[in-house]
């Protein structure tokens, strides 16, 4: 997701995250959020690690998809499989992959991660950044 910022350590540990063939990796955040943060998030229901739903309008979920992914060839025919079902969005192709088994979640643990949807997120989400390398 182009929209997405992250900390460092998301990409280091989606990136060193062992994956199976044919599966690919979503990085995930399982910590609360403010209601008015999840209505507009995609959520992921988990089984374990193991992604068994996502979409924005999940009720029951156990994290939000952070926008980062490690996705393995396999996605392409299921964007495919999705596209041909009327659905053409990310998550679309995310859900066929996760009905194979072939869709784990990463945790981000306290790692930072924003949305960027608007100038002020951005201006906010900057702050935020500068304000964490001067403390560190």
């Amino acid at each position: 997701m182009g929209d997405h910022l992250f900390e460092a350590p998301v990409l280091t540990r989606i990136l060193s995250a062992p994956a199976a063939p044919g599966e690919s990796l979503l990085a995930v955040d399982s910590r609360p959020v403010h209601p008015d943060v999840a209505a507009e998030a995609t959520k992921v229901r988990l089984s374990g690690d193991r992604i068994v739903a996502i979409g924005k309008d999940l009720d029951d979920y156990d994290a939000l998809d952070t926008g980062m992914f490690v996705c393995a060839p396999s996605l392409f025919p299921a964007l495919d499989r999705s596209r041909a079902g009327g659905d053409t969005t990310l998550s679309g192709g995310i859900r066929e992959l996760s009905a194979l088994g072939l869709m784990r979640g990463v945790d981000i643990g306290n790692a930072d991660w924003y949305d960027i949807d608007t100038m002020a997120d951005l201006r906010h989400a900057e702050s935020l950044m500068v304000e964490q390398a001067e403390t560190a």
